[in-house]
């Protein structure tokens, strides 16, 4: 049986690598933290759950809005090894909770690399939940980018992607970027990373920064 990430490609095949070491990192469920606790003390034994780290939050959970959750953390190190793979199962193949991301065991988990705020064509601040259509939030733009954007806003033959009024702010993009950057080693893992964004979500809000690799995104699109 595998799992696999929404960050990355690789998988993590728990019938091979039983002992399962280190930590897992970044679970989000949605579930109240006692029921969930709960739950796993019924089956598991005091030194297991010794080693599970919960940070309760509110998760942007797709039609559902905000829903009650909870970031977490398994050390596995201190978790008896006839049981790490029991937990695991029960983690994330029961009704106790809805994984929403989560990443395999590892002795040293993946960190991402910090944002320079050179990079970043905007950012994004506002509640989680929503469709970041501006409703309920906030973009602001970098203004080193002015330029390219507004050539390829005038080139007929690239879609316009870009709104003519945008609210230029370099200290708004440094401080969202900044924000992220003092994230990134959260031992909950809080910010996401795709090819040309990083998304930051705590307690029913989200910051987003777009790198400039979403120029060669708007060409192939």
């Amino acid at each position: 049986m595998t799992t696999q990430t929404p960050e990355t490609t690789e998988v993590f095949d728990f019938a091979t690598e039983g002992t399962m070491e280190g930590k897992l990192v970044a679970g989000r469920g949605f579930t109240t933290k006692k029921k969930f606790v709960g739950k796993l003390s019924e089956t598991f034994s005091k030194e297991a759950l010794a080693g599970l780290s919960l940070q309760p939050t509110t998760i942007a959970y797709g039609i559902w809005g905000l829903v009650k959750g909870f970031y977490f953390s398994l050390n596995f190190d201190v978790v008896p090894k006839a049981e790490r793979v029991p937990l695991f199962d029960k983690l994330f193949q029961s009704e106790l909770a809805t994984a929403i991301q989560f990443s395999p065991p590892t002795a040293e988990p993946t960190v991402h690399e910090p944002l320079k705020v050179e990079d970043v064509v905007k950012v994004y601040e506002g509640q989680a939940g929503t469709c970041q259509c501006g409703c309920a939030g906030e973009y602001y733009y970098n203004p080193a980018f002015d330029a390219e954007i507004n050539a390829r806003n005038a080139d007929p033959e690239k879609n316009r992607r870009y709104p003519e009024e945008r609210t230029k702010s370099l200290a708004d993009v440094t401080r969202i970027v900044e924000l992220i950057n003092s994230h990134l080693k959260d031992e909950f893992k809080t910010v996401t990373c795709c090819a040309d964004s990083y998304d930051l979500e705590i307690e029913g809000r989200v910051w987003t920064a777009y790198t400039k690799e979403m120029f060669a995104f708007d060409d192939r699109i």
